[in-house]
Order: structure tokens, then C-alpha cells, then sequence
């Protein structure tokens, strides 16, 4: 009798922790077992750029984009906050409106982000929260034989980040709809003044003037990327739409990157294991 007793008390201590872990699950707005959502894009697209420290003259053309972004779920949070990475790669070959002029204008860019997570319905899920990004950048025009045929850019900025994910199916086959955007709201950006060359800068010393603050009266940018996720058995292919908005107005002079690509990936799963 004693030992049934205690088989019984174990199989109820064992229903009540699944029990438990089945509510904690449910309730918890992002996954909460630790692991790695990992998507990688590759993308190719049409580009509008304009950098008058070089030319007055916009440049269009094809850009090419390579992309890798994480998130995962914080457990001390229970799912509430996840935690997400972007690092981010363009280059674009654009030729002048008067056609005599190429050039090829491309930046790098890493971006960290926490989002505070919550599902109004069991297949939506909402995250809104900060992030923090770092950029660097470059102009090189290849008919120009002047001064200054090259600029180079670097800037550091932080702002919000949001995501929407919507959970469907087309036919039988499982897909996730997903829409994220980043906005920066104040930064630093390197930038030589109107009329400064860097050879000023560099070699004579003149340090005044290169160094702006940013915010989104001088230079506003947005970067937004829809993405369509299709489940399949051992394997999730992404394919989707990024727009990539990049100005400023500092110095004197004016800058844009305008890119619209289509883009293609896949996503991994996994879990990191310590010792």
C-alpha cells in the first residue's frame, strides 16, 4: 500500500509539472528553451544613390545584399524579451542620369536589439523595443580623376525596433508572415564638411567640422524587411522584401541610399550547449 502511494504521488508531482510547463509555454509570447533562430538572405535589387561631396548627379543601378539576423528569447524573462542581431552587407555599381559616370557606393552594417514581446492572439506576435547600430559606408566614383573621387562613412545610432510575426498556412503547408523595421533616432555620423577634403583632415590636422549628430530631422532612415517563412520538414525557406533608406543632410551636403531588393534564404534552428 506505502509503495502504491508513493507511485501515485510521483505520477501526480510528474502531471503537475508538465502541467505547468505546458501554461508557462503557452503564455510565454516568445520561445523560451533557449533556442537560436538563425536567417541568412542573399537579395539583388535596383539602387538610387546621391552623394554630393562627389557629384550633384543621382547614380541608379543594380545592388547586391547579403544579410544575417538572429533572435532568441531571453528565459529570465519567460519569453517576454528576445534579443536579436543583424549584420548586414551592400554594394551597388550605379551609373550618373547622364550616363558618362559609374560609380559603386555599398556599406556594412551590425545592429543589436532587445524587444519587449506579446501575442494579442495565439498565431500573432508584437515586439516593439530598442536597438543600437553601427555603419560604415562608402562612395567611390571611378570616371572622377579630382580631389576627391571617394567618400567614406561611419555613424553610430540608436533607435527602435519593431516586429510583427503572423502564424498561417498556405494549403497544408505551415508558413510564418514576418515584418520588421529599424529606425534610428540619434546618432553620430563622420562626414567630411563641404568643401573639406580628407587630406585636411588626415594630414593637416583640421578635426573640426567632420562630426555631426543625427537625428531624424537630418537624417531619416528606415530599414524594413517583409518576409514570407515556409516550414517544411527539416527545412524553412524565406523569401521576401527589403527596403533599405539611408539619408542625411549634414555639413553642406546631401546624401541617399535608396535599395529595393528581393530576397532569398533560409533560416536555422539550433541550441547552444555548455559544458
Amino acid at each position: 500500500m506505502r509503495n502504491l502511494l508513493k507511485r501515485m504521488a510521483a505520477v501526480l508531482w510528474w502531471l503537475s509539472g508538465v502541467t505547468l510547463a505546458a501554461q508557462t509555454t503557452a503564455s510565454a509570447p516568445f520561445d523560451t528553451t533557449g533556442i537560436h533562430h538563425s536567417m541568412w538572405l542573399v537579395g539583388a535589387g535596383r539602387s538610387n544613390a546621391l552623394d554630393t561631396y562627389i557629384s550633384p548627379l543621382e547614380y541608379t543601378g543594380p545592388t547586391f545584399t547579403l544579410a544575417h539576423l538572429t533572435e532568441r528569447g531571453l528565459r529570465r524573462s519567460g519569453g517576454r524579451v528576445s534579443f536579436s542581431t543583424r549584420l548586414d552587407g551592400r554594394l551597388a555599381y550605379v551609373t550618373s542620369t547622364a550616363g558618362n559616370h559609374d560609380a559603386y557606393d555599398g556599406d556594412v552594417a551590425f545592429a543589436v536589439a532587445w524587444r519587449y514581446n506579446w501575442k494579442p492572439r495565439p498565431d500573432l506576435r508584437l515586439a516593439l523595443g530598442g536597438m543600437a547600430e553601427a555603419d560604415l559606408g562608402f562612395t567611390y566614383n571611378t570616371g572622377l580623376s579630382g580631389n576627391n573621387p571617394a567618400q567614406g562613412r561611419a555613424a553610430l545610432a540608436v533607435g527602435l525596433s519593431a516586429l510583427a510575426a503572423y502564424d498561417s498556412r498556405l494549403g497544408r503547408l505551415p508558413l510564418t508572415l514576418t515584418l520588421q523595421a529599424d529606425a534610428p533616432m540619434m546618432g553620430m555620423k563622420f562626414q567630411p564638411h563641404y568643401g573639406q577634403s580628407y587630406y585636411e583632415i588626415f594630414a593637416l590636422g583640421h578635426q573640426s567640422g567632420h562630426l555631426h549628430v543625427t537625428w531624424p530631422g537630418n537624417a531619416p532612415t528606415l530599414r524594413t524587411l517583409l518576409t514570407a517563412q515556409f516550414h517544411f520538414r527539416r527545412l524553412t525557406a524565406t523569401v521576401g522584401y527589403l527596403s533599405d533608406v539611408r539619408q542625411s543632410k549634414v555639413g553642406g551636403l546631401k546624401y541617399h541610399s535608396w535599395n529595393n531588393s528581393f530576397v532569398i534564404g533560409f533560416v536555422r534552428h539550433f541550441r547552444l550547449t555548455s559544458r
